[in-house]
């Protein structure tokens, strides 16, 4: 189960494609209101489905290799979340335990979104190797080869 945060100016084609696998889907229909925004949207939508934990993944991170996600999920033990960093630097997705999810559902309030949310939470940093984890990809030129 998922829920993808969806939003202009390629929202109806994503949407088409979650929808077609079965995932629940969000619209953002102004996303220029910042990353919180569809953080706190999709975490809304989390607290109405029956569900422990959830990864909180940026799109643009599509690199992670899956061993960094059993890792992470093995090392989370009783914390509010947990979180892959590489090379000294916190990277995505971290795991979230429902818990967190109602605060992270309002973390457009926030000064500094859901980073505020996490700054405060008992969050335990999982050390990997997967560069993935912190290789954003926004455009064609950040694209690997």
């Amino acid at each position: 189960r998922a829920v993808v945060v969806v939003g202009p100016p390629f929202g109806a084609e994503v949407a088409a494609h979650g929808g077609a696998l079965g995932l629940a889907i969000v619209e953002n229909a102004a996303p220029e209101r910042g990353m919180a925004s569809s953080i706190a949207l999709g975490f809304g939508a989390l607290l109405e489905l029956e569900l422990d934990e959830a990864w909180l993944w940026p799109v643009d991170h599509p690199e992670v290799q899956v061993e960094t996600l059993y890792a992470v999920r093995a090392a989370i033990g009783t914390h509010a979340a947990a979180r892959p960093v590489c090379e000294g630097h916190g990277g995505h997705p971290p795991l979230i335990r429902r818990a967190l999810f109602a605060a992270l559902g309002r973390c457009e309030a926030e000064l500094a979104g859901a980073r505020s949310v996490l700054a405060r939470a008992d969050m335990i940093d999982v050390p990997v190797s997967d560069r993935g984890t912190i290789r954003d990809i926004d455009t064609v030129d950040d694209e690997v080869p």
